[in-house]
């Protein structure tokens, strides 16, 4: 096992369910997608479009990974978050729900982000900082 599968194996992986629905987001960087953009007069070659596209390269452990998607267990959603904390961010919006989550599962997550990763951010809660990428 690689360090990477260690540590994906370690954040308890991305959920399932999470890996259908940003395929599902990812896939509107499709050849389809990019034909209406360009009617529309939209480019998919710089600005979020970009972006789309450059994600839609990548799997869901690989976002996860790279702190493009916030997911797993609360340790993987901690050092999710400490990514951004260590490139300065000092507020992150998370999208909990969409069409394909069931709402029950959307609140289950809120609760565990409330009750295990916001804690881990309050003065002091944290004892030693989880080094990026470990």
């Amino acid at each position: 096992m690689n360090a990477y599968e260690q540590l994906l194996e370690s954040w308890g992986g991305v959920p399932d369910h999470l890996k259908a629905d940003f395929g599902r987001w990812l896939r509107q960087s499709d050849s389809a997608h990019k034909e209406q953009a360009a009617q529309v007069g939209i480019s998919l070659d710089s600005g979020p479009g970009a972006a789309r596209a450059a994600f839609g390269q990548m799997d869901a452990d690989t976002l996860c990974d790279r702190g493009i998607i916030i997911a797993g267990d609360p340790d993987s959603c901690i050092r999710g978050v400490q990514l951004y904390e260590e490139a300065g961010v000092d507020q992150v919006i998370l999208i909990t729900q969409t069409e394909s989550i069931p709402h029950e599962r959307a609140l289950a997550s809120i609760e565990m982000f409330g009750k295990h990763v916001i804690p881990a951010y309050r003065a002091g809660a944290r004892a030693t900082p989880v080094a990026a990428g470990a």
